[in-house]
């Protein structure tokens, strides 16, 4: 909101990485990308369904890509995200997860 009017509404993800004025920009700048931006919003889909269709360290497709980190650093490289349910949705690789960090750091360093 700016002076009781409403900016824009969406998913904070949405909202961070494609805001709609410079406004909204500046405010949500100091938002870790990492804190927002979930592995279902970066995964590959995948054609195979099944638990133990993707290749990788299972993970829910709600989780943010902060929590990959620590796995990241451990030498995980994928992770098969999945649903509730155990059915394959997709993978995720390291180079994405790494893309948004280094998006993240342009970000700060561009200010």
């Amino acid at each position: 909101m700016r002076e009781g009017e409403v900016i824009q509404i969406g998913r904070p993800v949405d909202i961070v990485l494609n805001p709609a004025d410079s406004y909204v920009a500046d405010f949500t700048e100091d938002v870790p990308l990492m804190r927002v931006i979930s592995v279902g919003d970066v995964m590959d889909q995948v054609a195979e369904t099944g638990p133990g269709a993707n290749g990788g360290e299972p993970i829910s497709a709600d989780a943010v890509l902060e929590e990959l980190v620590p796995r990241l650093a451990a030498g995980a490289t994928a992770f098969a995200v999945q649903a509730e349910d155990g059915r394959a949705l997709g993978t995720v690789r390291a180079p994405a997860v790494l893309e948004v960090l280094a998006r993240d750091h342009g970000r700060r360093q561009g200010r």
